[in-house]
């Protein structure tokens, strides 16, 4: 509580005595108390910006003064934003992800329609390794994509008696 139910002085006299009061003073009156007003409550200024139906219809009927109130500039709360950390490289990223918004991380959601809808999907791309070397101009790949789950699959395809083994060269992941 800010003020109790007392007359509030313009300007208070400070005295050396607390019970001591001194008569000159002059106290805020229902005149003083108009909307765009400020009034000043133990050092602090307030302005007055509004008041309810029946004060208004108070002041029309008794002062004949019009209470309207005014719009006050509504200032957004800056909310503080902390940037996520770089991928450490254990685990996924989602895990690490989710050791960042969470305490007790859970692990991430897999999404089960996609996964059984998209499953036998795969899609396969012929590739060659682009490079300065010669021997790696005849690199051949297949990279596979696999749909349910967004992974990426690359196999190498070699040459009888070329000195390279064939096979996996990428294994499935993300």
């Amino acid at each position: 509580m800010l003020l109790k139910k007392q007359r509030l002085a313009k300007a208070p006299i400070l005295t050396h005595c607390p019970g001591m009061s001194l008569k000159s003073e002059e106290y805020y009156g229902p005149s003083d108390l108009v909307c765009g007003a400020k009034v000043t409550i133990y050092g602090r200024e307030c302005l007055i910006y509004d008041c309810d139906d029946f004060t208004k219809a108070w002041y029309n009927a008794n002062m004949g003064v019009q209470q309207k109130p005014i719009k006050l500039a509504v200032q957004t709360p800056v909310m503080p934003t902390s940037e996520t950390p770089v991928y450490n490289g254990y685990g996924s990223p989602e895990d690490s992800l989710g050791s960042v918004y969470s305490l007790r991380p859970k692990a991430p959601k897999v999404d089960m329609k996609k996964m059984f809808k998209q499953d036998m999907h795969v899609l396969r791309f012929d590739a060659k390794l682009v490079s300065t070397e010669p021997d790696d101009e005849s690199r051949n790949f297949i990279i596979s994509f696999y749909c349910g789950d967004d992974t990426i699959q690359i196999y190498e395809i070699c040459d009888k008696n070329s000195g390279r083994t064939g096979g996996r060269f990428m294994e499935r992941k993300k």
